[in-house]
């Protein structure tokens, strides 16, 4: 009986080692199987890693993942959708197998904030609620197609839903579950980064196009003056590169057209917390208004400059013809009353001078002193001559007719030719052929035109040139009298055009002729300007319109 039972136990036994055996094969294959399946899981994790950091274009990963994602789900076919905020609606992005999917469904993502706040797994219902249950597919056979959806989620937002189709999405272990989940997790963030990216590079273009879109010269500086940001009127002005100046100061620059900021002798390390301006100048005789605006941080220290610079030439030059007319305007109505006045006496004076020299012919000593009286007498009548031409010319009417500004050019070279060839002056002129005629008062042109080449001989003194041209410029004419001469100094070429300023010696000049000039042209409505280099030369120019009636003749 022992012996029996020993031998059933023996045979229980080898019955117990071998269901054991079997089980744990069937264990490990399980286990070989799950290992498996986690690996490929873990490798397609990976895959989905490299895809979103490889790409910055979100069309050009979603399609990618969505095909990584169907090898571990057992899904026939999926679709990803992205949420449009402002209409509420689910748009599909990409879809492999599934051409089922609609285009665009209804969402509210507020439904699937308590399935995020709690971060729990079970989002179906969620997600089915918030689209209405429209998620849920039907076949042509109105057989109800299983769906799986997994939100597409950020920082407590849902911003799309990737849903799988298919009749075998029961198979869906929790462990795919929550590989889902991370997945979707994980395009969530790079959804949210690429929009972020998007909105930061629309916010950039937006910037630099209105950054691009002044004119004027703007340049971001830092305290050492390092170039950080310049707009395209910087670039353009200087043909450079942006790449080839950022991080660079401007002497390190290859500029070779005037930049005003080099000029600017205010040190960006301790400006004020107000906008500071300077005015320079440039070699080519421009104004410069250059503004300041410090950027501090916030231990109050100056980390950034905005440096503007807009050229105000234009403006000055208007600012200096208003005043020089309101001058003149003032001057010429002076003049008028003090030239009588003074003329009168001055004829008293000549009248005694003629009977003291009749009545003392034979005392030569009074007579040179007569003598002396009279020069100066009638230099003071020249004086009140000119001074009587001035006022009238700022009241009388001129006399326009049609004119040709060769012809006026021409005439003042014949007069005054055989002059300048005794004082080895060379006269060269460039008339434009066949230029257009023009309504002037060919009188004061005249005296105008005459009045500039003089004063250019005079500046020359001899062994130089004097250089004419005429040509038509924006709907204007234009005459240029250039002089090789000493030139004007900047510090009175805003002066030149005033009454009574003069370079000459006493008793040379009234400095009334210039002036005189000034106020014929502006009766034009033209305009004459000054350009002048310190030992290279002078040139003046004057702008005449043509009126519209001329151009259409013309």
């Amino acid at each position: 009986k022992t012996r029996s039972q020993l031998e059933d136990y023996t045979q229980n036994l080898e019955e117990k080692v071998e269901d054991r055996t079997l089980a744990l094969k069937r264990s490990e294959s399980i286990l070989r199987k799950q290992v498996i399946t986690r690996g490929q899981e873990l490798r397609t994790l990976n895959t989905i890693s490299e895809l979103i950091t490889r790409s910055v274009r979100l069309m050009d990963i979603l399609p990618s993942v969505l095909l990584q994602t169907l090898k571990v789900i057992p899904a026939s076919g999926a679709g990803i959708y992205l949420l449009n905020r402002k209409k509420a609606m689910l748009v599909l992005k990409c879809q492999e197998n599934a051409e089922q999917l609609e285009q665009m469904i209804p969402f509210d993502p507020a439904v699937c904030l308590p399935l995020l706040d709690e971060n729990r797994l079970d989002f179906e219902s969620f997600i089915q609620e918030a689209t209405c249950s429209q998620l849920t597919l039907t076949d042509k056979d109105t057989v109800l197609v299983n769906n799986f959806n997994v939100p597409l989620c950020c920082r407590g937002q849902v911003l799309g839903v990737m849903t799988f189709v298919g009749n075998d999405l029961q198979e869906v272990d929790p462990q795919q579950q929550e590989l889902l989940f991370s997945i979707g997790h994980q395009i969530g963030i790079t959804i949210e980064s690429l929009q972020n990216m998007v909105r930061l590079m629309n916010s950039k273009e937006l910037l630099q196009s209105v950054f691009d879109g002044i004119t004027d010269v703007v340049i971001l500086l830092d305290p050492k003056y390092r170039i950080k940001m310049v707009n395209k009127a910087f670039l353009d002005q200087h043909g450079l590169v942006l790449e080839d100046i950022i991080n660079h100061t401007l002497t390190e620059l290859p500029i070779k057209n005037p930049c005003p900021l080099k000029s600017c002798r205010t040190p960006l390390s301790i400006l004020p917390r107000t906008p500071v301006v300077e005015q320079v100048h440039d070699r080519d005789n421009n104004t410069y208004e250059v503004t300041f605006y410090p950027q501090f941080s916030d231990q109050g220290e100056v980390h950034d400059v905005i440096c503007y610079a807009k050229n105000i030439t234009e403006k000055k030059e208007v600012e200096r013809r208003i005043q020089q007319t309101e001058k003149l305007v003032a001057v010429g109505q002076l003049a008028a009353g003090v030239a009588h006045e003074i003329n009168n006496p001055l004829g008293v004076i000549l009248c005694y001078t003629d009977i003291i020299k009749e009545g003392n012919t034979d005392n030569k000593e009074i007579i040179q002193d007569i003598t002396v009286i009279e020069r100066h007498t009638e230099n003071c009548r020249r004086i009140v001559a000119d001074l009587l031409d001035f006022s009238r010319s700022r009241e009388s009417g001129i006399r326009r007719q049609m004119t040709s500004i060769n012809d006026l050019v021409e005439g003042v070279i014949s007069m005054v030719h055989q002059q300048f060839i005794k004082q080895k002056i060379t006269l060269k002129s460039t008339l434009q052929p066949e230029i257009i005629l023009c309504l002037m008062d060919r009188s004061r042109i005249k005296q105008v035109i005459l009045n500039l080449i003089i004063n250019a001989g005079q500046a020359i003194n001899g062994n130089g040139t004097i250089s004419l041209r005429t040509f038509t410029k924006n709907n204007t004419i234009r005459v240029e009298i250039e002089d090789d001469g000493p030139g004007i100094e900047r510090e009175i070429l805003d002066k030149i055009f005033d009454p009574f300023f003069s370079t000459k010696e006493p008793g040379e000049g009234t400095g009334l002729g210039l002036s005189v000039s000034y106020g014929i042209i502006q009766e034009h409505n033209g305009e004459i300007r000054v350009r002048s280099t310190v030992n290279q030369g002078t040139c003046f120019t004057i702008i005449l319109p043509i009126t519209e009636e001329v151009a259409a003749d013309d």
